[in-house]
């Protein structure tokens, strides 16, 4: 999974909700053609926490 490198909101969810940070492509091309940088994460867990 991957999200925009200035989306902190949804990096910090995702962190929050048991992914942690890995290696991946720099720059991720989205639907409507647009790429744009990407940080990506991976869920390791069988027991994911869940948001509030």
């Amino acid at each position: 999974m991957c999200v925009e490198t200035t989306n902190t909101a949804s990096s910090g969810a995702l962190t929050s909700s048991g992914f942690i940070a890995t290696t991946g492509p720099d720059t991720h091309l989205l639907p409507d053609g647009r790429t744009v940088p990407a940080l990506w994460f991976r869920h390791d867990t069988d027991h994911p926490a869940t948001c509030r």
